[in-house]
């Protein structure tokens, strides 16, 4: 607990495989993945699955609002949506749109909001720091984001849930920030 590690390494190499095994979406094919000295098979997904926290390297963001898009089907109260917009350097700017959190996440929607590409990830980043994880996963946060906003949240994802393991998969320098270890 309280770990902070990064994974880096050449594409191609396994890092986004690795991260799907430790968050249950895939079974080891030789070998296995162990939490605690337990098997992770071992564990109903229902039971691993909270304890875990991703943002995967494909994710995206839904035409739905921006509270439904953070919360993404877990029950989390606006405040943990708001502490995560904040960590991630967007609070001010989702406070400043008329609709808030109810903001669509498309402008094909009245009143909706076509995200950059860098704001995008952050609200991806947002999602998985909202929620209460034992281990928060994350292949890489810092993609899409310039190098200026990458420095302000390496710190902020460095202090984030300080008890909860955090595993950094990515190849820029900012990944190197957050972690104790690079593996």
């Amino acid at each position: 607990p309280g770990a902070r590690v990064a994974i880096t390494g050449a594409n191609g190499s396994g890092k986004s495989t690795l991260v799907k095994l430790l968050c249950g979406l895939y079974a080891p094919t030789a070998g296995s993945v162990q939490v605690g000295g337990v098997d992770l098979a071992a564990i109903a997904p229902a039971h691993w699955q909270p304890r875990v926290a991703a943002l995967l390297q494909d994710a995206q963001l839904f035409e739905l609002s921006l509270r439904d898009n953070l919360r993404a089907g877990a029950d989390l109260a606006d405040d943990a949506l708001w502490q995560a917009l904040a960590l991630v350097g967007l609070a001010e700017r989702v406070q400043a749109l008329p609709a808030g959190l109810a903001t669509m996440c498309s402008r094909r929607h009245p009143g909706g909001v076509e995200w950059s590409a860098g704001e995008a990830r952050r609200l991806l980043l947002a999602r998985a720091l909202a929620r209460p994880a034992d281990l928060v996963v994350l292949d890489e946060p810092f993609d899409g984001v310039d190098r200026d906003t990458a420095a302000r949240l390496a710190p902020a994802l460095r202090a984030h849930r300080p008890a909860a393991i955090l595993v950094v998969v990515d190849h820029r320098p900012e990944a190197l920030q957050v972690a104790d270890r690079v593996m």
